[in-house]
């Protein structure tokens, strides 16, 4: 690999890894915000839904976008949208904002996979292990979120993770200015002559290999593994309590 590749699978592992630690925050310390918002499990259950389904709905739209704009760009309005409100619901003053915030921090973290992986493909070297690294981030992410949101919430409050968070994201947009990721690549079809696909045709192909019948079989299952999971990882914790 050479000094690009090394940064740019730097960066994005940590971009990787801290984009679970920040969905997976809320549930974590899900007893906290409901007893300093003395709310109820019914509208945090709402928020963490609809937070969720933005942050899986979200990357269908922004995977076109990514082949349209530099991914580059693209990556640096993830990291500073996600330290803009990580540090919002830090300091919100009640639920209301806090929720907002919430919300959109999932609507922003859809925006990583997509560009995330697509940088990813056009390492050129080694990419085997590239992808490995970035992908064990990524799990590393999951299987500690709940120790790293739990412990600084319960020794500090609900609002420190979510500060931390932000210095982190910070400082993961900083390392995009002074790393060099600037990696982009042509993909084959744009190789060819005539290989640019009208946008209505393309639009076309996708809807009809999204619905095939055994996408949809995967569609559905893997929804359903999500329910269970984050249903569980939400509300597991209260009644463990």
């Amino acid at each position: 690999m050479n000094r690009k590749e090394k940064e740019t699978i730097t960066l994005l592992s940590f971009s990787h890894f801290f984009c679970h630690v920040a969905i997976l925050t809320y549930p974590a310390i899900l007893i906290l915000i409901k007893n300093k918002f003395h709310s109820n499990y019914e509208t945090l259950g709402a928020v963490a839904g609809i937070y969720l389904f933005l942050f899986g709905a979200g990357s269908l739209p922004i995977g076109f976008i990514a082949d349209k704009i530099n991914k580059k760009h693209i990556l640096r309005l993830y990291l500073s949208g996600m330290a803009l409100f990580s540090f919002a619901a830090a300091v919100s003053g009640n639920f209301y904002i806090f929720a907002a915030s919430i919300v959109f921090m999932g609507l922003i973290g859809s925006i990583y996979h997509p560009v995330g992986l697509s940088m990813m493909s056009f390492i050129g070297s080694d990419k085997l292990r590239a992808f490995a690294i970035h992908g064990i981030a990524g799990t590393l992410g999951v299987a500690l979120s709940a120790g790293f949101a739990g412990m600084l919430g319960y020794f500090y409050g609900y609002e420190f993770p979510y500060a931390v968070l932000g210095v982190i994201f910070l400082l993961l947009l900083i390392l995009s200015y002074l790393f060099n990721v600037d990696i982009e690549g042509k993909r084959p079809d744009e190789n060819k002559e005539g290989g640019n696909v009208p946008a209505l045709e393309a639009a076309h192909g996708f809807m009809k290999e999204c619905f095939h019948l055994n996408l949809v079989l995967i569609f559905i299952a893997e929804f359903r593994n999500g329910f269970v999971f984050q249903g569980c990882f939400s509300f597991l914790p209260a009644y463990l309590g």
